[in-house]
C-alpha cells in the first residue's frame, strides 16, 4: 500500500515538517509519526506540534511508524509517495515533469509522545489551559509562518494568547513557555 501526498496535503505536510525535531536528544522527535490507527501524520519538536488528518483509503501499512523526515520538500516537488519495502520505507518525490528522488529510510525506533493529550480532540476549540504569563519563541512561530504563507493562512492567537488553529485537515499548536 502506498501513501500519495499531493496538492493541499503536500503544502500541509511541508508546514508540518517545520515542526519536526532536528538533532533532538529525544530521537523519536527527529521524524514524522504516521499514526495508522487515527490516520494522522504528526510532527513535533517539543515546542510546537502539527497534525494532518489523511483519508483512510490513502493511509499505508498496518502499523504506526516514525520516519526520519524532518525538513520541508523543495517548492518544485508536487507529489510524494511513501511505501513500505520490506523493513525499509521508500520515499519518492516528483516534480511536474519527472521523478526527482528516491530514498530508502529505516524507521526510527521508539514511542512517539501522546499527541492527542496536547491537541484538542473536540472540533477545533481552544485548549483549556491558563495562558497568563505565556511567552512564545518567535523563531518557532516564524518558521511555521513561512510554510503557512504557501497555503494562505496566518498564525492567530486568542484573547488569552493561546496559539492553536485548525485549517481543513491541518492542525497546529505552539506550546508557550511559562514563567
Amino acid at each position: 500500500m502506498e501513501l500519495h501526498i499531493e496538492g493541499s496535503n503536500l503544502k500541509y505536510l511541508n508546514a508540518l515538517l517545520t515542526c519536526a525535531g532536528k538533532d533532538d536528544i529525544r530521537h523519536y522527535l527527529n521524524g514524522v509519526f504516521f499514526d495508522h490507527e487515527n490516520h494522522k501524520i504528526i510532527a513535533s519538536d517539543g515546542h510546537r506540534i502539527a497534525t494532518i488528518a489523511m483519508p483512510t483509503d490513502q493511509f499505508f501499512g498496518s502499523e504506526s511508524v516514525i520516519l526520519p523526515i524532518n525538513k520541508p520538500f523543495k517548492k518544485s516537488i508536487n507529489k510524494v509517495i511513501i511505501s513500505k519495502e520490506g523493513d525499509l520505507y521508500k520515499i519518492e518525490t516528483f516534480t511536474k515533469k519527472a521523478a526527482d528522488k528516491v530514498e530508502l529510510v529505516s524507521p526510527i525506533i521508539g514511542n512517539y509522545p501522546d499527541y492527542k493529550r496536547l491537541m484538542n480532540a473536540y472540533g477545533g476549540q481552544w485548549l483549556d489551559v491558563p495562558a497568563l504569563g505565556v511567552c512564545y519563541n518567535w523563531q518557532f512561530l516564524a518558521d511555521i509562518q513561512k510554510q503557512l504563507d504557501r497555503i494562505g493562512f496566518q498564525i492567530r492567537f486568542d484573547k488569552d494568547h493561546r496559539c492553536y488553529f485548525q485549517y481543513n485537515n491541518f492542525e497546529f499548536l505552539a506550546m508557550g513557555v511559562r514563567f
